[in-house]
């Protein structure tokens, strides 16, 4: 079935590491508007010490990182820098 929606593995890969991409900066997009006296770092960083993890879309990231030398995943993950 998820055939269907894409090629191969390679192409799933980096369609989920898109949609975390895209997931974690509609987050810190909220984060940064002004709610608080705290800093936009201050809340990031306390966003980021609850959630951390929460979904495990960091395994995702280093996983990514680990294949750099493809250009296809690289573009996934440059995102992130």
């Amino acid at each position: 079935m998820l055939y269907r929606l894409w090629p191969d593995k390679k192409a799933m890969f980096v369609a989920v590491l898109e949609r975390v991409y895209d997931a974690s900066l509609r987050s810190w997009e909220k984060l940064l508007s002004p709610t608080d006296e705290r800093s936009a770092a201050e809340r990031l960083l306390a966003y980021e010490a609850t959630h951390h993890g929460e979904f495990g879309f960091y395994r995702l990231i280093f996983a990514g990182l680990s294949e750099t030398d493809d250009p296809q995943i690289w573009s996934g993950c440059a995102r992130w820098f």
